[in-house]
């Protein structure tokens, strides 16, 4: 279950979505709770995939349907191991009307038994179109 708060002024001031959160990882194909996609290409310490993701977009749920609200988006990932278990990586994505964005950022994956921590730094960059529709709700 993942709950929300609500950024807008309206009488509702929370919203909650159920979100079944599933793993799986193949030689070509993956799912990783909110995101899965495919391997297209891999060499070394690199590879590029098509990848899916959930976005999740906080608004009353009386208007969910009119603005359309949780919705998945697709791109593509760029990824290179640096060292061990350190990834540096670069996605282009859109929403399924074209809005483009993209993402820069590094992952750390840790590995202790059956624990995995995975801290991450993003950096965003948003089109002007995806900035109206999403934050200005225009």
């Amino acid at each position: 279950m993942r709950h929300s708060e609500i950024a807008f002024e309206t009488e509702s001031q929370s919203v909650s979505s159920f979100v079944p959160m599933l793993f799986y990882k193949g030689d070509r194909f993956f799912i990783r709770g909110l995101e899965g996609g495919t391997r297209l290409y891999k060499q070394d310490d690199w590879q590029i995939n098509l990848m899916e993701r959930m976005r999740f977009f906080d608004i009353p749920k009386e208007y969910q349907n009119a603005i359309r609200g949780d919705t998945v988006d697709f791109g593509v990932k760029w990824r290179k191991e640096y060292r061990p278990g350190t990834y540096f990586d670069v996605e282009l994505f859109s929403d399924l009307d074209g809005r483009a964005y993209g993402n820069i950022g590094n992952t750390w994956e840790f590995e202790y038994g059956d624990f995995e921590f995975k801290p991450s730094i993003t950096a965003k960059i948003k089109s002007a179109d995806f900035n109206s529709n999403y934050y200005a709700l225009e």
